[in-house]
């Protein structure tokens, strides 16, 4: 089982978290971890390093171009300014990998995996360029001018057919879009890979990226609620996109599986406030509402 994670220095210790978790879910199982940097420490890769003996695992390090994306946006249109370079890494995987390795599984850094990842990465993709799940907010698709029939994903997971990608020359197609519509691009990778990849993708069960959003019964429209809600019991992976665990508001109901195999890497992060003052207020009046019942809570198992 190939997988790959784009981690910087800023994100080892949740990396950590990760690997810790997919190897405590997929015991047995043959797993080769390939993290691809552009600078990654010594210090950071040692602590992998020690990960990947006390598992037994494989772990690789792959440097990154990163001049090929210096010219791309950073920061989109009310978007957090954690975002780095290493973003758009997933890009030029096709590239940077070896070429023995033809399906890889890539993850972001801000994720936990919590069962075996056996039958996601045999799903089957020879036909196409890769499995995503869909993303919460669909009219992404009208802002980047393609059909909304055609969907929008999320980029943190994706099971990505190499082979697809080096035959049809998929990173070079990625980076010309990206160039010529910088002023488009909100959401980085994820926009580039929705725009050029739009029909050339495997929808997944929902099971396999859970979206903190999709835990927010508010946010959803009812039409869809009830599916994607089921398909959000028992996640495979969970993905805590916006506020992460490690921020005093995290809401998400499964923080504390994050800290549970963080606690296995033997690291620790400090708890911080991530939000604005006037909004960590309504953070606290809003959970208050929650118990009351006044407003309807999280998506819970």
């Amino acid at each position: 089982m190939d997988i790959v994670c784009c981690p910087d220095d800023n994100y080892i210790i949740p990396c950590s978290a990760l690997i810790v978790s997919v190897c405590e879910n997929n015991m047995g199982s043959d797993i080769n971890f390939y993290i691809v940097s552009s600078g990654l420490s010594e210090v950071s890769k040692s602590m992998l390093r020690r990960l990947a003996e006390k598992y037994g695992i494989s772990i690789s390090f792959y440097q990154v171009n990163a001049d090929l994306l210096k010219c791309l946006p950073l920061k989109g249109k009310g978007q957090p300014s954690h975002i780095t370079i290493a973003a758009y890494y997933r890009l030029l995987l096709s590239s940077v990998l070896p070429l023995f390795v033809t399906k890889v599984l890539y993850l972001d850094c801000d994720i936990i995996v919590r069962h075996s990842l056996k039958e996601l990465f045999d799903e089957n993709i020879s036909e196409v360029a890769l499995a995503v799940v869909q993303d919460d907010y669909q009219e992404h698709c009208l802002r980047l001018g393609y059909e909304t029939r055609y969907g929008y994903f999320n980029s943190g997971v994706l099971l990505l057919n190499l082979t697809y990608w080096r035959e049809n020359n998929l990173e070079n197609e990625l980076l010309e879009y990206a160039y010529n519509n910088i002023g488009l691009l909100q959401y980085h990778d994820q926009d580039i890979l929705n725009a050029v990849l739009k029909d050339r993708k495997k929808q997944m069960s929902i099971a396999y990226n859970v979206q903190s959003t999709f835990l927010k019964r508010e946010i959803m429209e009812d039409e869809n609620y009830a599916t994607i809600c089921e398909q959000s019991k028992d996640p495979v992976i969970v993905h805590y996109t916006g506020l992460k665990p490690w921020h005093k508001e995290c809401w998400n109901p499964y923080k504390k599986d994050f800290f549970k195999y963080l606690k296995l890497t033997g690291l620790s992060v400090r708890k911080r406030r991530s939000l604005p003052l006037n909004l960590y207020l309504k953070y606290l009046i809003r959970g208050g509402l929650e118990k009351l019942g006044v407003l309807p809570p999280v998506c819970r198992n």
